[in-house]
């Protein structure tokens, strides 16, 4: 945990990369709770198995498969962390692949949580909406509603 330097009623927590606002004894009570703590312990684990790894491995030594390979490996460890899909693992790569142009791009990005909803509602959410509705708008379909017969009285609609 440090303090913000622009706000001081703010604090920020690395390991789970967000801003924390309140007084100093609202921060010593997050500090010290079993979830900050084990993550905490995870966290520290995490940075020194890595480190060990890097120590071991010093990839400008390496040739460019074994370098491929530590990348892949790194890459599809991150997946799994993450818990993301594997089927997005191929998307996800082919992005950087295409942002890698210009490397000054990536190193110059930023995202977190809040500026990623901000993004995704105000920017992204009213471009995708209106794709759909000028679909919806260009293409003939039909409307089927279909009462069923069993005890549960459920009616199914179906666009064809």
């Amino acid at each position: 945990l440090r303090e913000m330097p622009h706000d001081a009623s703010l604090f920020f927590c690395s390991i789970y990369d967000k801003s924390i606002a309140g007084s100093l004894s609202q921060i010593y009570r997050y500090a010290e709770s079993n979830i900050h703590i084990n993550k905490e312990k995870n966290y520290i684990e995490t940075r020194v198995s890595n480190e060990d790894s890097n120590i071991q491995i010093n990839e400008s030594l390496l040739s460019f498969d074994e370098c491929k390979k530590s990348a892949e490996i790194r890459y599809a460890a991150l997946i799994a962390e993450k818990n993301i899909a594997y089927q997005t693992a191929k998307e996800i790569l082919n992005f950087f692949q295409h942002i890698r142009k210009d490397p000054n791009v990536l190193n110059s990005m930023s995202m977190g949580r809040t500026k990623c909803t901000n993004i995704i509602t105000n920017v992204v959410c009213p471009v995708e909406t209106n794709r759909v509705v000028n679909i919806i708008q260009n293409t003939k379909f039909s409307i089927f509603i279909d009462e069923t017969s069993d005890l549960t009285n459920n009616k199914w609609m179906t666009f064809l």
